[in-house]
């Protein structure tokens, strides 16, 4: 498991914990056969005669374990280097957070219109977007409280993608000098006190014939002018 791994493994425990320690609750009203849902309340000070919605905390770990699952395995890395993923780690992140915007605005929570005025709305469940009819309307803070996790969730994992990718980078570089899988020439810059009026140190000139040049040498002993 790399660091990109972890952190999504790290980030579905949080939020399921979350989800555990401020669960759905439903309400008891006189007068009605089925629990209406209240809200969220904190797992230890929860309300007096009301009860966890077993059925909603479900679905919200089965959407967490779903995305955790996804993001293990386009986060995964190569045989070639399993530390970085062959994918962009944010762009993966994008692509899940589209994927779950589009979910989550296909299947909204929609709540129950009272059938008089008197009454107020329930929470009924979710259900593919404009097949919810007259008598029921989408519930918006339930709506709201998705899309803020949602966006809470894609710009922590954003940040610590960044800092992750950067990291590893600089690793691999400093990995790959040590290991000579790129070149690094120790040029030695040439003094300028060496260089004569032609612009030639002494360290460029040649004491011999040079290995590159293969045709005849440009000056003979026969061609040396004899003062």
């Amino acid at each position: 498991m790399n660091n990109f791994q972890f952190t999504a493994v790290a980030g579905g425990l949080v939020n399921a914990l979350l989800m555990l320690l401020f669960p759905p609750y439903d309400r008891i009203t006189v007068g009605r056969i089925e629990p209406a849902f209240d809200a969220y309340y904190f797992v230890l000070q929860s309300p007096p005669g009301q009860s966890v919605n077993v059925g909603l905390l479900v679905v919200q770990l089965l959407a967490v374990s779903v995305g955790l699952v996804l993001a293990l395995i386009f986060l995964r890395g190569s045989g070639g280097d399993p530390v970085r993923p062959p994918r962009n780690p944010q762009q993966v992140l994008l692509s899940l957070a589209v994927a779950a915007f589009i979910i989550i605005m296909l299947f909204p929570p929609f709540e129950t219109m009272p059938a008089s005025r008197m009454g107020a709305a329930s929470f009924h469940g979710f259900d593919i977007a404009f097949g919810g009819g007259l008598e029921r309307g989408i519930f918006a803070p339930m709506l709201f409280l998705e899309l803020l996790l949602l966006a809470a969730n894609v710009a922590v994992c954003w940040l610590i993608f960044s800092i992750l990718d950067g990291r590893t980078a600089a690793a691999g570089v400093v990995a790959g000098a040590l290991t000579g899988d790129k070149a690094v020439q120790n040029v030695v810059p040439r003094p300028r006190s060496a260089e004569n009026a032609y612009g030639r140190s002494g360290v460029e000139r040649r004491g011999g014939r040079d290995p590159a040049y293969r045709g005849p040498d440009r000056r003979r002993a026969g061609d040396r002018r004899v003062k």
